[in-house]
């Protein structure tokens, strides 16, 4: 019902790009579960892509990749800043980009949900918790199975908006736990109608990111494991 897609020729595009702009093989960032896009299969991509060191969090990290096929020789684990080789952090998942202009980095994550409800409320009807989101004339609503434990951080409430029917719909009242409110105005929606948080077909995350007062990776970090990932 609800899902990230990660695209990992993109990751190893950016891999490509980042390493022949460094001169070096550098080391990936893969804290945060790589930034939200899945350890093991980003370590995976990266090292085929011809980084020999990876960076992640933790020793579970480190076991996981070990136990994946990574070899421990290439793992390593965060030591201050000053002593770390060059690094390549949210660019080599195409999240913040512009910052490394010129290299034609591409963003590898799409979120999105599909509708699993669909209704009508007249004008002066609040929505959503504390009913924070009143409609000024009737109205048509669309359900989507995609909240904060999934991910969609409740910063998003009444701010931020998801791409349904190809424009752009803002998320009506408070978001909640596994699920948010989109508001239709005149139009419609179907139930299994697909609603697009960010990646292609809906917004870019960093227009996203900014429409609710947050950094781009801080929006792909924060999906943890309440969302399902799927690799391409």
């Amino acid at each position: 019902m609800h899902e990230a897609r990660i695209d990992l020729s993109a990751v190893h595009h950016n891999a490509r790009q980042l390493l022949a702009q460094a001169g070096s093989s550098g080391i990936a960032d893969l804290r945060a579960d790589a930034y939200g896009h899945g350890v093991l299969e980003i370590a995976r991509t990266v090292t085929d892509a011809g980084f020999d060191t990876v960076l992640v969090s933790n020793e579970r990290d480190r076991r996981l990749l070990r136990d994946g096929g990574i070899s421990d020789r290439a793992i390593r684990l965060p030591i201050p800043a000053e002593a770390l080789p060059h690094l390549v952090g949210p660019a080599l998942y195409g999240v913040g980009a512009e910052s490394v202009p010129g290299l034609g980095l591409a963003g590898a994550m799409r979120v999105s949900a599909l509708v699993t409800g669909v209704k009508a409320i007249d004008a002066g009807e609040g929505i959503s918790y504390g009913l924070t989101y009143r409609v000024y004339r009737r109205s048509n609503l669309a359900l989507v199975p995609l909240g904060y434990a999934n991910g969609l951080h409740r910063a998003s409430s009444n701010r931020g908006r998801l791409t349904l029917g190809g424009v752009l719909r803002p998320i009506a009242g408070r978001v909640a736990m596994n699920e948010h409110v989109l508001d239709l105005g005149d139009d419609t929606a179907e139930i299994g109608d697909e609603a697009v948080l960010f990646g292609d077909g809906g917004a870019h995350l960093a227009e996203f990111a900014a429409s609710i007062g947050q950094r781009p990776e801080e929006v792909v970090t924060g999906l943890g494991m309440g969302i399902r990932r799927i690799y391409a």
